[in-house]
């Protein structure tokens, strides 16, 4: 095995992951602002991050 796949099989588990996480805030006075939310919160979900407190998916 050559070096570099060592210290991949060493510093690497399965273990380890990176986290994306999205924080927003937007205005949600008219129902425009509103939809343009509720438009961006689906597509959040839709790409698979889930809600973890108000306006914070992962």
């Amino acid at each position: 095995m050559n070096k570099e796949r060592e210290h991949f099989k060493r510093n690497f588990s399965a273990y380890r992951s990176m986290w994306i996480i999205v924080t927003f805030d937007l205005p949600t006075l008219t129902p425009a602002q509103k939809k343009a939310y509720t438009t961006f919160r689906k597509f959040l979900l839709s790409d698979g991050f889930s809600m973890h407190q108000y306006s914070v998916y992962v």
